[in-house]
């Protein structure tokens, strides 16, 4: 938000909101086409498998988004996305 002087408000959490909302598309993405193998790269193999291991019941999976990105916030939204991805919940 630093571009706000220069720019104004609105402009500025246009482009942040932008920024974000595309960025969590690609994480989602990557994930889902790639499963697991992906997040490999990133973390170990056990807590990839934590992850695997987790269910979602069906219906919830945009309260489970909201809360686990409330919670975690700005620092794990990518590493959220890609879960999602992985867990194949619907976009």
């Amino acid at each position: 938000m630093i571009s706000v002087p220069i720019v104004g408000w609105a402009e500025a959490y246009l482009a942040d909101l932008i920024g974000s909302t595309l960025g969590s598309f690609i994480a989602y993405y990557l994930g889902q086409r790639y499963g697991l193998n992906i997040l490999r790269k990133f973390v170990s193999s056990t807590a990839a498998d934590k992850i695997d291991g987790i269910k979602i019941k069906k219906g919830y999976e945009i309260e489970v988004i909201f809360m686990a990105r409330s919670t975690i916030e700005t620092l794990a939204v990518e590493a959220l996305s890609y879960a999602a991805g992985i867990m194949r919940l619907g976009y």
